[in-house]
């Protein structure tokens, strides 16, 4: 295994990791519904470097995520933020960009996405479907899925781009069969904006 896939997914392990967590808790204890959020005044919100922007139902919080040593020191900048206020739907935004020595591969960023979801304790039945996603002058990839957490079963949408030496990723959960979770979920990626230089 190369350098760069090492790298590559350690940092995907740290965020898949507390994604999956974050998705488990909030539908488990969460208290605001997917419906109550659909219906809610929706926010023109930008995180992350490069920018990513969207419309959101609620603020996500920035979150520090702990990383290996051998993982941070080849990362420059890494911004994490998740809506975590305990409801039916989990999202996280995440931006990385790595030092010059490393060279971030989307679909080997892909892979590892799926790798280290079924790697997670407690998550079984991971199917997805995979395709390319066009923002702008950008190409990234869209994975939609499904997965099991102590028999209940979960829909998740993973959306991920690389720009130069950023990986730029989006994550949205909710309760299968939840139409407001979807409707929420088509919402937040039709309005996606990333900003970055012309």
């Amino acid at each position: 295994m190369s350098r760069n896939v090492k790298i590559l997914l350690g940092v995907l392990s740290a965020v898949s990791l507390f994604a999956l967590g974050l998705i488990v808790y909030s539908i488990a204890f969460g208290s605001q519904s997917t419906e109550d959020l659909l219906v809610s005044d929706w926010q023109l919100l930008t995180y992350g470097d490069p920018p990513m922007t969207i419309q959101s139902p609620a603020p996500l919080n920035p979150i520090t995520l702990q990383l290996p040593p051998q993982v941070r020191r080849y990362i420059d900048q890494m911004h994490t933020y998740a809506f975590e206020e305990g409801s039916d739907l989990s999202i996280m935004i995440s931006t990385v960009t790595y030092l010059p020595e490393i060279n971030p591969d989307l679909k080997g960023a892909a892979r590892g996405a799926i790798v280290e979801m079924r790697a997670r304790k407690g998550i079984s039945d991971v199917a997805f479907k995979e395709e390319p996603y066009y923002l702008a002058n950008l190409t990234g990839i869209l994975q939609h899925g499904t997965f099991r957490h102590d028999g209940d079963a979960y829909d998740f949408s993973n959306l991920m781009f690389v720009y130069n030496k950023s990986l730029m990723q989006m994550m949205v959960s909710f309760r299968s069969g939840d139409e407001d979770g979807q409707a929420i979920r088509d919402r937040l990626l039709k309005s996606l904006r990333i900003s970055i230089p012309s």
